[in-house]
Parts: C-alpha cells; structure tokens; sequence
C-alpha cells in the first residue's frame, strides 16, 4: 500500500532566521501545504500566514534501504588482474541474492543461497562452501588462467575449497564500485546482511589498488584506504561500526583497548538513516515567531499529513519564566516502533485485529521495514540508529498508541503545551538536541525547565545541562516516568543520527552483541545510565520502578506531606486521594513509573508526597534493581518534591508518565492539575495556586 501523501522536515528543531527544508511524497498530480501551529487534537491546529502556504506539483518518492559503502571520489582506470580479498561474516540467511563488493550486478562477490558466488560479466565461480550464520570467512578472488575463488572458514573445525575456471572473468570496475549491494544503474540494492572485515583490491603488476581499514574513525562515515591509492570509501545509511571482527577473542570490549579486533562493518539490508528525498519547500522561520511545535499540513484530495517540527527561542527574544524541554531524543527512540506488533496479548488487549488497532501510515512503514531501536533487524540484531531525515509516522498531534490506549511521546507532550496554553503559563519550548549541543546555555534566564511525559533517552550533555541549571538555581519539573534511562548519542559529522546501544544488562528487546555494548559515534558504554551511576535518581530523586499495561492506580498522600511546610502542594486539593481520571491507562499512577531508592542515589532531602501501588508485588524491573541494591523494592510510583538548598533549586518529579494524561481532565478542573498549577507557580516565582 501507499500513503496518499507523506514527508518529513529536514531539521527537527529550527531556531527564528533558520530555515526549514520539506520533503514531500505523493502520487497525486499537486497537493496544498499551509503551516499550522500543532495541539493536541487536529481539529485544534492553528494555522499560520506563511509565504509558503499554496499548491505544489506533486512527486513520489521512493524508500530505499541498505547500508553500503562508496568510493568518496570517483575513480577510474582500474588495472585488469585485480584479486580482491575480504573477511565476511553472513548474519542472516537470506533468499534473495545479496552484494558483497561489486561493481554492478555482473560483477565481484555476491551471497546466493547461503553460497559465495563470484561473477565477472557472464562468467560465474560458485563456491560449494555453505555459510553459516555469524561464522567468519576468509574469501579470496584471484584473477588468471585459471581463475580461482578460495573460501576459507575461520572456524578449524570447517573445511573451505576452491573452485576455479578458465573462462574469461572479467574484473570488477571503480566505476559503481559498492561494498554491500550493487548499482543498478538508479539505486543501490541487494544490500547486505552481514559484516565484512579487511576487504582489499590488489593488481599482480601494479600492487595494492585499494586496503580498507575499517578500525579507524568509527565515529564518522570515512573508511580509509591505507594503501595510498586515495580510494577512501563513504559509509551510506550508517551501517554498524565498534563491532567485533575476525580477530576478537574477548579480551577487549570495546575498539580503544584492542583497535585490530575492531575492524569490521557491520551491514544491514534494512538500514535507513536518510530517505534521501529532495527539498519540496521550504520556510524561513520569521523572527517574531513564538516558540512552540509546529508542522507543514499537506494535502490532496485523497488524505493528509502534518510533518512536525519544533520552533526555539530566537537568541534575542525576551524569555518567559518557563521552559518545555521536549525530549527529543525519546522521539526518535520510539520513532516507527512495532516491537508491541508482536506481543501475545494484542487484539485481547486493543480489541481488535492488529491491522485496525494501528494506523494506516504505520501499516506503510512497516511494508517498507521501517524500524525504530525498539526493533531489529531482520538478521535479529537491534536497531541501533534513529533519524529524522525519513518520515516518522507515530511523531504526530493526534497519535494514539494502541497499546495503551492513548497518546505518547508528541502527542502526549502536546497535552502539557495546550494545559499550559489553558492557564496562562508563558513557555518556551527547547530540545534534547538544543541541550546536547549548547548545554546549560540553552536554558540560561529561565526560572522552571519542566520535562516531556517519556523522556527515557538522553546523551550525557542533556543530563550535564540539566544539572549545572539545577546548581545554577533553576528549578525542575519532571513531568513523567521512566525518564533519564538509557544513553544516547550522536554523530560529529552527522547529527541527524542518534545512536543507541542497549548493553548486555536489562531491557526486554534486545541487547547488544558481545563486545559491542560501546557507541561508535563517542566510544562511550551505552545502556542504562545506572550503569554509569548516573540513574536518574540522583538527580530527580526518582528512577524507573516498573511498567504496567493495565488500568494505573490513584496516588494516596503520605503522612510527611501533611507537614504544613509543603501545605503548598495541594492548595485546593481537600482529598488524599488523588484519582484524577487519566486518558493514559486511566488514572494518574500509571504506565510506566518510578520511585525513590537511596540505594541507587535519591537524595536524603528528598520528601516523598504521595505514593501509588500497583500488582504483582514483585516484577522483573524490582530484581534488576535489587540486584545492585541488595534490597527488594516496592511496586509503586512516587511523587517527589526536593526542596533547593545552597544555590540549587527545587525539584517536583510526578513519578509517572500517566500523571499529564489527567492535566485537561473536566477542562482542568481537578486535582492533578490543581497540584501541577501550584509547584509550577511557586517555582516560577508567582506563589501558591493564586499567585
């Protein structure tokens, strides 16, 4: 299936005299775009006077997956004897034909079947060796009379062979040279499943045409060619670097300590960090344009879209008290996910078949095997990059995840912008990626930086940031659960790709490789940011509990929150029971959630509010924990409130992210914004739910 229309902007998050660049895919001979200001519902957009506002000719433009590697600069003139020498480890078997290192589909190394085949024009060598999956291989390619292809199996317990021919072979070209796949005269295609490692191209009478050194520069796309030919390599839709290769042997866990066991690429046939779609439109961001979330809606008669985008501060503008940090990074997380596609209990749950739970624009990214680092790929490892430059069908106002019944991510958030909107509360809106290139900066002169409802991803410059505001004397809200939980990256040269791995510890998706738990765009260990103690209860005073799928449960006040020196709180709340009803699983404790443990950095100053339980006793996320701990902890949720001292602000974390589903709850009339309103407005400086 197609979608009627579709895209995405080029840039995640623009600042007033920035440009936004639009990319745009529709069969229909021309659609309208209009700029709208972004709410909760898309009955609420607003729109926006814009000079690109009108009709444009319509264009479909193509998804192509595979990561591959091409030479950076043309080259020609390749002698005619040239051998060619590589070391592959196939990661899935595949029924169609995959690339190795070609130039066209006649010509190089190819998988078929499970076998090595060489090919030169309309000569075939095919290898009776059979691959096996995530077994390494050495395999030669010698020009001659005979010509003859060498597979060797690096495991002594197989035994490799040789075929031979001599009919006339002809060599591979510089002209469509690719590692991975193959030039089809319009795209590359048959892209691999697997990991090469030491691929080199050598002539008899001219000696080394090209060796690629893939232990060197992992955090950038360069593949540098060490025999001085100048046939650098550039690495396309970011395939896996910082990945072990023919040499490890598990003395070294990441490419610092040990760079020759480290001298593979890892390459995937559904690899996707850049559509490559070209520039519809674009839009100059006017200067007195407020901060906010915004989009271009885009139309034809047979549907829409919105592609959203985020709108920062100008750098002169005048600030107000309040910062929305939009955790940008969790958005792209959970970008195009479908891992929950697979969960037994789907239609009990949804009431429905899958295909009517999900929307029609996921059904189109998973027909083009769209994934998001929740999935994996389909040799089984995770997915360990995101991206922006691709259309991103879940990253809308309006989304409803089936799952739990309501919205996530954006469309979650957008609930806290519109109840914020609803009460008079000014507020700009920054980014994870605002924080992760300016720190602390980025939030100079506001009082209050409050949180998304899921901000689970975070670099350590987002975590740095947040902290300096915080000794500086900002105030925090954390407006969410399971928040500050796994690390997160990007690439110098590349920073529309974030990367993510999950380590060998926790997590229910996947986990990484041995050996390769270290990001390759920073050489830093990926994982839990417990890992590094730096769990997010030191900060926050609160870290992930648990998960629940089932109705949430009400928050009951504590005995110390009845302490008149936080009266403040619950100004206008007579009940102790807060139940706010909650379009996120039902009531304000829910979903995903947190609470104190001193055992992993809650502060001693840390006064615990309200509390919310939840069944089983006992889940896999409380033994994780307590295995660092020593100490069972309980199921609940916990809401927080660290008082500032010395030159620190306060801090209020809600404990979960179900809390900012209940905020417009009968209009925002109820307790759990009546609370919300009155730390808002006492950190803000204004005092008490009247000030």
């Amino acid at each position: 299936m197609e979608l009627p229309i579709t895209g995405y902007a080029k840039k995640l998050n623009v600042a007033p005299g920035e440009t936004v660049e639009f990319a745009v895919s529709t069969a229909a001979a021309s659609f309208e775009a209009r700029l709208v200001k972004l709410h909760r519902d898309p009955a609420l957009f607003e729109p926006i006077a814009s000079d690109v506002d009108g009709h444009y000719p319509g264009k479909v433009q193509p998804i192509r997956m595979g990561s591959h590697a091409v030479l950076a600069r043309p080259a020609s003139g390749w002698p005619m004897d040239l051998a060619l020498s590589l070391h592959l480890c196939p990661t899935a078997e595949s029924p169609e034909r995959q690339g190795v290192l070609s130039s066209g589909p006649d010509h190089g190394l190819f998988v078929e079947a499970g076998l090595i085949v060489a090919r030169g024009g309309g000569v075939e060598l095919r290898s009776d060796i059979p691959l096996r999956p995530n077994h390494w291989y050495r395999v030669v390619l010698t020009p001659g009379s005979p010509t003859r292809l060498e597979v060797t199996p690096l495991d002594d317990r197989e035994v490799g062979g040789v075929v031979e021919t001599t009919e006339d072979f002809e060599p591979i070209r510089a002209e469509g040279f690719r590692l991975s796949g193959w030039w089809d005269g319009e795209a590359t295609v048959g892209c691999l499943d697997g990991k090469i490692a030491r691929p080199a191209i050598r002539s008899a009478a001219q000696g080394a045409i090209a060796e690629w050194d893939m232990s060197r520069h992992h955090e950038t796309a360069r593949v540098v060619d060490v025999a001085g030919g100048g046939n650098e390599l550039r690495l396309v839709q970011h395939p896996r670097r910082a990945v072990t290769g023919p040499a490890w042997d598990g003395t070294a866990q990441e490419p610092r300590q040990q760079p020759s066991h480290y001298d593979a690429i890892a390459f995937h046939s559904d690899d996707l960090t850049d559509a490559g779609w070209a520039t519809t439109l674009a839009w100059t961001v006017p200067a007195t344009l407020a901060s906010g979330v915004y989009a271009l809606q885009v139309s034809t008669a047979e549907g829409s879209d919105h592609l959203p985008f985020l709108v920062t501060p100008g750098r002169e503008q005048a600030k107000p008290r309040c910062a929305f940090l939009a955790p940008t990074f969790s958005y792209l997380a959970y970008g195009n996910e479908r891992h929950w596609w697979h969960m037994p209990n789907v239609e009990a749950r949804t009431g429905k078949p899958l295909e009517h739970s999900v929307t029609a624009a996921e059904l189109w990214a998973a027909g083009h095997g769209m994934l998001s680092p929740y999935d994996r790929h389909r040799d089984g490892t995770g997915c360990t990059h995101a991206s922006w430059l691709h259309p991103i069908v879940n990253f809308r106002a309006g989304y409803h995840h089936p799952y739990i019944g309501g919205p996530h991510q954006l469309s979650a958030d957008l609930l806290i912008l519109d109840w914020l909107d609803g009460i008079g509360e000014p507020v700009d809106v920054v980014t994870d990626h605002d924080l992760h290139v300016r720190g602390a900066e980025a939030l100079r002169g506001y009082a209050v930086v409050m949180t998304g409802s899921h901000p689970e991803y975070v670099s350590a410059a987002v975590l740095d940031a947040l902290d300096a505001f915080n000794r500086q004397g900002g105030s925090l809200v954390y407006f969410g659960g399971n928040g500050f939980y796994c690390a997160v990256s990007t690439y110098p040269d590349e920073p529309h790709v974030m990367e993510l791995r999950r380590g060998h510890t926790g997590g229910a998706h996947w986990k990484s490789p041995p050996g390769e738990a270290h990001h390759a765009s920073t050489g830093e260990l990926g994982g839990k940011w417990k890992l590094r103690d730096r769990s997010a209860h030191r900060l926050f005073g609160v870290g992930t509990s648990s998960v629940t799928f089932d109705r949430g449960s009400p928050y009951v006040r504590t005995e110390a929150s009845h302490d008149p020196a936080y009266a403040w709180v619950f100004d206008g709340v007579e009940d102790d029971v807060i139940d706010t009803e909650s379009c996120v699983l039902g009531q304000p404790g829910g979903f995903e959630y947190d609470r104190m443990d001193p055992g992993l950095g809650t502060p001693a100053d840390a006064v615990c509010l309200a509390v919310a339980r939840f069944d089983p006793p006992v889940t896999e996320y409380l033994l994780d924990d307590g295995r660092w701990t020593g100490t069972l902890g309980e199921n609940r949720a916990d809401l927080v409130l660290i008082p500032g001292h010395g030159r620190r602000g306060d801090i209020f974390s809600v404990g979960s992210i179900a809390w900012t589903g209940c905020l417009l709850t009968d209009d925002g009339a109820n307790k759990v914004a009546t609370i919300t309103r009155n730390v808002l407005r006492r950190f803000a400086g204004r005092g008490g739910a009247d000030g």
